[in-house]
């Protein structure tokens, strides 16, 4: 569906108090994704398509609950965007948890280093990247990953 939300205030999460909110739809919208996101610590999916994003949102990280997050059509180029140093220990949070990530069409030109820490991942789909080689880390990943969608990259 098409959203005909065009820009989200920067505030507008914490004007709601908005900790209950359980799934947002942004697809589409622009602006970036609202640095007030993080109050919504119980959000468990997330879509952030089509957003024109060149860098990972940084925000998604500090959502605990988040199972389901959505970051198709963006253009995030480099899975350097954001690495697993970066997170700490805990990787923000987001490793201990059953997400299912989807990548499609964000222009990725390598598996960004988060994803091969996150142990309970259930399902990754990197459809339509740019994508030539799989880091040897993805094979460490642990025996939930149940799905991994690869087609449309230059796979070596």
């Amino acid at each position: 569906a098409k959203n005909p939300l065009k820009h989200v205030p920067r505030d507008a999460f914490h004007t709601l108090k908005s900790p209950c909110l359980m799934s947002l739809d942004l697809s589409a919208t622009l602006g970036g994704v609202p640095a007030s996101l993080v109050e919504c610590s119980r959000m468990a999916q997330l879509n952030l398509a089509m957003m024109r994003l060149s860098t990972f949102p940084e925000q998604v990280l500090a959502l605990k609950g988040l199972r389901i997050l959505n970051l198709s059509d963006n253009k995030i180029s480099s899975g350097e965007a954001i690495s697993a140093p970066d997170l700490g220990t805990d990787f923000g949070g987001l490793s201990p948890r059953r997400l299912v990530a989807s990548l499609v069409w964000v222009s990725l030109e390598t598996v960004p280093d988060v994803i091969t820490c996150l142990t309970e991942l259930r399902e990754m789909n990197l459809t339509n990247n740019d994508i030539s080689t799989l880091p040897n880390e993805m094979g460490l990943m642990g025996p939930k990953l149940n799905s991994l969608l690869l087609e449309g990259n230059c796979l070596k």
